[in-house]
């Protein structure tokens, strides 16, 4: 469970930053906060990309080396560094799991919390990842079976062209 409150001011944000962030108003935020309101579905995903953005601005590590050990391009990473950008929920997963692995910047229960996300992201990447394999399986045997087909035809041909030639050769 994400404390809202807490993780706006270990970041140094005010609440009017954080409305404006999550392209919402001051007093949303506030109504959050004191437990008025849950947060919803579609501002947690952008909690977990500003949490990113804030560890990011904060490691030392190049880069070149977080674009290594992610898989996320090093573009990527100078963009969402830089303020170009930010990064998807997903990404965000990435670079989550990325500081609790490899940085001191994550309290455990952060590193628990984000844990337990990227299982549950890992485990809709395999069945994606399976999902595309059986459709790779299936566009192959489709080229095989074209191949086939085309060698087939391709023989035809030369045994029409044969033919051609043994009915026009003179009598």
């Amino acid at each position: 469970m994400i404390d809202f409150k807490q993780f706006r001011k270990q970041n140094n944000l005010t609440q009017i930053q954080a409305a404006e962030y999550f392209d919402v108003s001051q007093a949303f935020i506030s109504q959050i906060e004191l437990g008025e309101r849950p947060i919803p579905a579609e501002l947690k995903g952008k909690i977990k990309a500003l949490k990113a953005l804030c560890l990011l601005s904060k490691c030392n590590t190049s880069s070149h080396m977080i674009s290594s050990t992610t898989g996320i391009s090093e573009v990527e990473i100078e963009n969402y560094r830089a303020g170009k950008t930010k990064p998807d929920e997903n990404y965000a997963m990435i670079l989550l799991h990325y500081f609790a692995e490899h940085t001191d910047l994550m309290s455990d229960a952060e590193i628990d919390e984000s844990e337990n996300e990227h299982s549950k992201l890992s485990k809709r990447a395999v069945k994606t990842f399976q999902s595309k394999i059986s459709q790779t399986d299936t566009i192959g045997l489709l080229l095989d079976r074209i191949e086939t087909q085309a060698k087939t035809i391709n023989r035809l041909e030369m045994q029409v062209e044969e033919l051609n030639k043994i009915i026009n050769q003179p009598k």
